[in-house]
C-alpha cells in the first residue's frame, strides 16, 4: 500500500460527496423554481414585475435618446410597442444563477453577496436585451425572430454560467482541504 493513499481516497470521496450534493441541491432549488414560475408565470403577482422591465427599458432608452414610453407592461418606442411576457424577462436565467449559487460550497455571506450582484447584473444584462431587441426591430426587422429567439437565449446562457463561475471562482473562497 503506498504511504498517505487513505488520505487521497478521503479527499477523493469527499469531492465526489461535495459534487453529488451540488448537483442534488441544484435540481431542488431550480425544481422549487419552475414550480413556482408554473403556477404564477400567467398571474397578477408578476404584474409589477413585468411593468418593471418595461419602465427601465424605457427610461434607458429615453437616455439614449429614443422617444419610449411604458404603459404597464408594454413599451412603445417610435411608434412600435413591444408587449414584455414572463418570458422576456431575467426570472429564468436568474433562477438557474440562483440555484447554483445555493448549491455550491460557500459562507451564508458569499451567497448574499453572490445572490446581490448576480439578480441584479441579470436584471440589467435583460433590460439591454429587451432595449437590443427594439433596435433590433427597427434596423433589422426581418431578423428580429432570430435575435429574439436564438441569439439572445444563447447570450443569456453563456453569461449566466460566466457570472456563476466569477462568483465561484473570484468570490468565493475555498477552505484548504487537509490531508486525511
Amino acid at each position: 500500500m503506498v504511504k498517505g493513499s487513505s488520505g487521497a481516497n478521503k479527499t477523493d470521496r469527499h469531492r465526489r460527496h461535495r459534487s453529488v450534493r451540488f448537483f442534488i441541491v441544484l435540481f431542488c432549488v431550480f425544481l422549487a423554481f419552475a414550480i413556482a414560475y408554473l403556477k404564477f408565470r400567467r398571474s397578477a403577482i408578476l404584474t409589477p414585475f413585468l411593468a418593471l422591465n418595461a419602465r427601465v427599458a424605457s427610461y434607458v432608452l429615453n437616455l439614449f435618446g429614443a422617444s419610449a414610453d411604458a404603459d404597464g407592461a408594454t413599451l412603445v418606442v417610435a411608434g412600435s410597442s413591444f408587449q414584455v411576457i414572463t418570458e422576456c424577462t431575467s426570472i429564468i436565467p436568474t433562477a438557474i444563477y440562483v440555484s447554483a449559487v445555493m448549491a455550491w460550497h460557500s459562507t451564508t455571506r458569499e451567497k448574499l453577496i453572490g445572490l446581490t450582484i448576480g439578480v441584479v447584473a441579470l436584471f440589467f444584462v435583460n433590460v439591454l436585451r429587451i432595449i437590443s431587441l427594439c433596435y433590433a426591430a427597427s434596423a433589422y426587422p426581418e431578423q428580429l425572430h432570430v435575435f429574439h429567439i436564438f441569439v439572445w437565449p444563447a447570450v443569456l446562457i453563456v453569461l449566466t454560467v460566466g457570472l456563476w463561475l466569477l462568483w465561484a471562482e473570484r468570490l468565493v473562497r475555498t477552505p484548504t482541504e487537509k490531508p486525511g
